[in-house]
């Protein structure tokens, strides 16, 4: 039904239903031109191998995800131009942090920073910190919406008494 993205995309039951007569009217659209590159590192510099995420300011583009090499450099080209949050998911070690200048761990998207994405944007260096925990650690409960609704993929993180990252995890 004409959406811009499968975010939106409207779904289409399956099953013993005749599919028949859905057809899709594709536009041709110009490959974007802008980049964005950076590193994922701590406060000592030492550079964390990370999954990257493009987060869209508005709903009219889609997320890009990436990924950084072995020394925490990333690249993602081909970017529909747009104001994004950049959004760092170290594979071990560390929790994951939104891109503030300047600092490290910032698990608060209305924490973080967002950039402009027109043309080339480089230097858009995550901070992470790393997860300090002296052994196994268990945190349960549930996020829920003000109408009692659980919600999923809420990013929880938990401190120690002096601030210093001990876990993270994603609800289901």
């Amino acid at each position: 039904n004409n959406k811009p993205t499968p975010e939106l995309a409207d779904i289409i039951q399956l099953g013993n239903r005749d599919t028949s007569g859905i057809n899709f009217s594709l536009a041709v659209r110009p490959v974007p031109t802008n980049s964005i590159a950076g590193i994922v590192r701590d406060s000592l510099n030492t550079r964390v191998p990370s999954r990257i995420a493009l987060i869209p300011i508005t709903r009219n583009i889609p997320t890009r995800y990436g990924h950084t090499d072995s020394l925490g450099a990333y690249s993602i080209t081909a970017v529909e131009a747009g104001r994004y949050f950049v959004f760092a998911m170290p594979f071990s070690g560390y929790g994951a942090a939104y891109y503030k200048a300047g600092a490290y761990g910032v698990t608060r998207r209305q924490d973080a920073d967002t950039v402009n994405l027109t043309g080339t944007l480089t230097n858009i260096n995550v901070g992470v910190r790393r997860i300090n925990s002296g052994g196994l650690t268990a945190v349960n409960g549930r996020i829920r919406s003000t109408g009692g609704a659980n919600i999923a993929g809420v990013m929880v993180s938990a401190e120690d008494q002096a601030g210093e990252l001990i876990g993270v995890g994603v609800t289901d």
